[in-house]
């Protein structure tokens, strides 16, 4: 084997085959960090819902945003910043519990992702954003591809419908945002992306 190439081709498949071993083991182990991560986010999920100050609840609640339903990020304090489904990463916290139920098979996580994933149906119909793929493909739509339930795909299917009324045919895009309408005539940005798959 003179031939440096070859030389070259041969160390790449050693120890990309070495790396192979490696790498699953660091997915094992992080996979039970996550585990162990969102088991201990679900008493701070209770905690943070059991604190909400009633005049928040009820300030949310008569805008129409319904219950908290996913943790968002922490606030400086260390407390749990939770989110009602209109927020457009309430579909995350859902899509990551998919994601345990899909690497583990354990039916534990695919209740977890049931029940954190069931309040966001709400956003089927909420035609005043842009988010449909962030919330309803996260949640709902990992949940068909693992499970193939046919309520989550009609879901699915209505929120596409809504989110459809936001194209403009003529322009050829989709409306991201409804606010700021004195700065922006016709808003589009990169986060549509996440919608079209929906769509499709």
């Amino acid at each position: 084997m003179n031939n440096p190439l070859l030389l070259l081709l041969a160390g790449g498949c050693i120890l990309s085959s070495c790396g192979s071993e490696a790498g699953s083991g660091i997915v094992e182990e992080n996979f039970r960090f996550a585990e162990r991560q969102i088991t201990y986010a679900f008493t701070e999920i209770d905690r943070a819902v059991a604190a909400e100050p009633e005049s928040s609840r009820t300030a949310r609640e008569e805008r129409g945003q319904g219950p908290l339903v996913s943790p968002r990020s922490i606030y400086t304090d260390g407390s749990l910043h939770m989110v009602p489904s209109r927020d457009w990463t309430s579909g995350f916290f859902p899509g990551e519990l998919w994601y345990l139920y899909e690497y583990t098979g354990s039916a534990e996580w695919e209740d977890a992702a049931r029940r954190f994933t069931s309040p966001i149906e709400r956003e089927k119909t909420n035609g005043g954003t842009h988010d449909m793929g962030f919330k309803i493909y996260c949640s709902f739509g990992n949940g068909y591809r693992l499970t193939g339930d046919r309520g989550y795909r009609e879901i699915m299917l209505e929120a596409a419908r809504t989110l459809i009324t936001r194209y403009n045919a003529d322009l050829g895009v989709i409306r991201s945002w409804d606010h700021n309408r004195d700065k922006w005539q016709y808003p589009v940005i990169i986060d549509n992306m996440m919608n079209l798959e929906l769509l499709f």
